[in-house]
């Protein structure tokens, strides 16, 4: 008997041993185990030594505490352990929930509802049944940030172009980290980089750039960069070519959106050495004259080739072309037409219009286009690339399997709605609409620089320090609707939006892209983190309905009575033996 307390003891001993162990090892040595196909409960390695690096308090305000339906639970809850993931790798991670609608009080509501939207935070309306009565419940899916007195709005609920609200919240949910940690990032940059938005040939107004502008300012800091001045202020001897690369090189990327004038000599100067001494640059370029306000107003229009540019060469160069050719796709974005009239007034439909393809990152596995939506574009060119010395390609967006190029000059009028080309006259697939350019770029001034220098002494590089380039074939991927005076959100158009409820990725291929020529590959594949979405069949669980909630109900009850009865037979045969 003695024997046997002894052992007992000892057991216990070794036991209680290794559980001190155990957490005395855990304190030196953290883990855990992510046993999920995708590792959805693993923070990447980008993110994790963000948290790591935390040397004061991050506080979020999450605005997702109350009484929801079933997603936008399932989104607080994803939320709330998400940022406890997030303050088990760091100790200044603190965050509380709260619900904004929770004052009795309306004047009060309103008011904390106009505050937070004032801080960036967009309302959502969801429909409550109670019984027989529906009513309206506003929601503040976002979070605010404090950082040393600085605060970052973030919107938790993803703008998507899927139509089933579970996939939508699925998206968001696999957004979660980026939104968290990206908001980190920005709140202890010590500087914001720089995006200079290029003008002085025409390229898009500010209000056409207002939304994306809007976007990166909330990370960057965004300036135009006015070439005209930088030429007049070179020419007239006031400011010399060096100090006006100077003042380009304060913009770790330029933006060059949609030019329809002119580059002089002189400008392609100072963006080639720009980008020879380590400057990235974001190209959206159309190669073609075409514009849907011309065709709507005339009924038809002449596409020409827009080669005064003066940029193909110095493009030619660093090993991408834009062909003066536009794409027409059976996969198309649609535009509203008239098809009959009742009674004196209009009645439109939304017809696929094949001159806007929505083009995809399909075939590239980059993280400038993994998950993202298709992207809507206007009279796009086709993109190729050109052998280049110590230049890597990689062609990011495309057209469609059933695609049709169509040189230029061209006439383009509406009736192509009511007589498409047949299917065989799509016989291209695939073609490229986007390039992503890295490594080493042989300046374009190589065999001799312009005149217009005037042989002042140049800060003068032949070959560029490693550096990136995206060239898009495509201006207006990056410009924003107008309506009424007031900038749409870039990726939704104001004529279709009502009917098909589309967004389409253009924000986040440009954002990715600016996050790529950053060469911050981390912030990227955090974004492009995937979540498979088991969503279940909800017509074989309406038939099914009585079974499933039988074997819900039984199938527990019965394993615990068949574990029991096992339990029982065991002991009573061991301690049968021992009696024995």
């Amino acid at each position: 008997m003695n024997n046997k307390k002894t052992k007992d003891l000892t057991s216990f001993a070794i036991g209680l041993a290794i559980l001190i162990l155990l957490n005395v090892v855990s304190n030196f040595q953290f883990w855990r185990l992510d046993l999920t196909a995708e590792k959805r409960y693993t923070l990447s390695d980008a993110t994790v030594e963000l948290l790591e690096g935390l040397d004061d308090y991050v506080y979020f305000k999450v605005y997702l505490e109350g009484e929801f339906p079933a997603g936008f639970q399932r989104l607080s809850d994803e939320t709330r352990r998400m940022l406890n993931e997030f303050r088990a790798y760091s100790e200044y991670v603190e965050f509380e929930f709260i619900n904004p609608s929770d004052n009795p009080d309306r004047e009060k509501r309103i008011a904390v509802y106009r505050q937070l939207q004032s801080k960036g935070l967009e309302p959502t309306t969801l429909q409550v049944s109670e019984g027989e009565e529906r009513s309206e419940k506003v929601i503040f899916p976002g979070a605010i940030a404090t950082y040393q007195n600085n605060d970052y709005s973030i919107s938790l609920l993803n703008n998507s172009n899927a139509s089933n609200p579970e996939v939508i919240l699925n998206n968001s949910i696999q957004l979660l980290e980026f939104e968290l940690a990206n908001a980190i990032n920005v709140l202890q940059a010590k500087r914001k980089p720089s995006i200079g938005l290029v003008k002085g040939h025409g390229e898009l107004e500010e209000i056409h750039l207002a939304d994306i502008t809007q976007e990166w300012e909330k990370r960057f800091t965004v300036n135009e960069v006015d070439l005209r001045e930088f030429v007049v202020d070179t020419l007239s001897g006031g400011i010399s070519i060096n100090q006006q690369l100077n003042k380009l090189l304060l913009h770790e990327i330029l933006v060059v959106a949609k030019p329809t004038k002119a580059f002089t000599d002189l400008d392609l100067f100072l963006l080639d050495q720009y980008l020879m001494h380590g400057g990235k640059m974001l190209w959206l370029v159309d190669a073609v004259h075409a514009e849907m306000d011309s065709l709507a107003q005339n009924n038809e229009i002449i596409t020409f080739p827009n080669r005064e540019l003066n940029i193909e060469q110095m493009l030619f160069r660093y090993g991408a072309r834009v062909n003066y050719n536009l794409i027409l796709d059976r996969s198309a974005a649609p535009i509203l037409v008239p098809e009959s009239n009742f009674g004196g007034t209009p009645q439109w439909t939304l017809r696929s219009w094949p001159y806007f393809p929505m083009v995809r990152g399909g075939l590239s596995d980059h993280p400038v286009v993994k998950n993202v939506a298709p992207l809507r574009t206007e009279f796009a060119s086709s993109v190729d690339t050109i052998i280049a010395k110590g230049v890597k390609k990689e062609f990011l967006l495309f057209s469609s399997a059933f695609t049709k190029l169509v040189s230029t000059p061209n006439r383009i009028t509406l009736d192509i709605l009511n007589q498409p080309p047949s299917q065989a006259e799509y016989n291209r697939e695939f073609v490229p609409v986007a390039v992503a350019l890295n490594g080493k770029f042989t300046s374009f001034y190589k065999n001799g620089i312009p005149k217009s220098t005037n042989g002042e002494k140049l800060k003068f590089r032949e070959e560029s320090k490693p550096t990136r380039m995206v060239v898009v074939g495509d201006g207006d991927i990056i410009k924003n609707q107008v309506h009424r005076g007031e900038p749409y959100p870039l990726g939704i158009d104001k004529w279709t939006y009502e009917r098909t409820r589309i967004v389409y990725g253009n924000k986040a291929f440009l954002n990715n892209a600016v996050d790529y020529l950053l060469d911050d590959q981390g912030l990227i594949e955090v974004r492009s983190k995937q979540l498979q979405l088991r969503i279940l069949n909800r017509a074989n669980i309406q038939e099914d309905k009585v079974g499933i909630q039988i074997i819900n109900l039984l199938v527990p009850i019965l394993s615990m009575i068949v574990l029991g009865l096992m339990m029982t037979f065991y002991r009573k045969k061991r301690f049968a033996k021992k009696i024995n």
